[in-house]
């Protein structure tokens, strides 16, 4: 029995985790159990008592050490971290990719951002949705901000003395951005000359935003200029009848299974809690090393 063999087991570094698609995989000692839920929670604390045979508070010692042992060994590892997007997995890791270019020290070598293009309703606000979700508690809830349609003019007198750096900008079914948006993106900074009536007298106002922010947009038919095109990459969804019938086979066992949905929302739960930590723990101003920090 399994916990006849941690029951006695000193707590100790040998506590590990890795992540697989259909739960959390906690390894301590000879003993491997798995945990198809939120493991940050207290009944997920609980479970891992009695998948182990320890009490609460020796699987929460046994859970914090293994986290704090454990990263994502590759982009295939941390695309598991969406269990609720169906396959797409390239396009998953590189919006990822994409995202944490906005952590890079210089902006020059930052993606500028991530056009995604299909056809309606082939699940482009989903895909950008699950990846966002974990992130929208962040700087008060201001990391990203999101529009149904974006102009110039509004740009430039929204974010007046403001600073855009690395915020996420996120506009749905667009076919062309403003061309001050390029600007800010392209020169790191926005500073607007304008008159303006003020007080029934015309003035000469300067508006400035500075910054290099991150745009994700989801189009049908994007008709952009080429400058924006070439700092940015395109996503193409897979619209075949194979990976539909995916999507409707996981929605209906979702819809028919109240046992799996609930702990699968769960999993998809505690997935969340822990990219948004990986998000937290890296640093903006980053090089490009291939180390990384770790998550206690």
């Amino acid at each position: 029995m399994i916990g006849s063999s941690v029951s006695t087991l000193r707590i100790s570094s040998e506590a590990s985790v890795r992540l697989n698609s259909d739960g959390w995989i906690f390894k301590v000692g000879d003993a491997e159990v798995k945990l198809f839920g939120d493991p940050f929670s207290l009944e997920g604390d609980k479970e891992l008592a009695d998948l182990l045979g320890v009490t609460p508070a020796e699987a929460w010692k046994i859970k914090s050490m293994a986290f704090k042992n454990y990263w994502p060994k590759d982009m295939q590892e941390v695309r598991k971290l969406f269990p609720n997007i169906v396959s797409e997995d390239l396009n998953v890791q590189l919006l990822i990719l994409s995202l944490f270019s906005t952590k890079l020290r210089d902006p020059q070598y930052r993606i500028w951002g991530v056009i995604i293009e299909s056809s309606n309703s082939a699940g482009k606000s989903h895909l950008v949705k699950e990846v966002l979700r974990p992130l929208r508690p962040l700087e008060n809830g201001e990391l990203i901000l999101e529009f149904s349609r974006l102009t110039g003019a509004y740009l430039e007198r929204k974010f007046k003395d403001a600073d855009l750096d690395r915020k996420i900008i996120y506009i749905q079914e667009a076919e062309n951005a403003p061309t001050q948006l390029h600007l800010v993106l392209s020169e790191g900074k926005l500073k607007i000359g304008i008159v303006e009536r003020e007080d029934g007298k015309f003035k000469p106002i300067e508006y400035e935003a500075s910054g290099t922010p991150f745009i994700i947009i989801t189009s049908t038919n994007w008709r952009m200029n080429p400058h924006l095109i070439h700092r940015c990459l395109i996503i193409s969804l897979d619209e075949s009848a194979e990976q539909t019938f995916k999507i409707l086979r996981h929605q209906t066992r979702l819809a028919s299974d109240f046992l799996f949905r609930e702990r699968f929302l769960s999993f998809v739960a505690g997935c969340e809690k822990f990219f948004r930590e990986m998000w937290k723990r890296t640093p903006h101003g980053c090089r490009g090393s291939n180390s990384f920090p770790t998550i206690g």
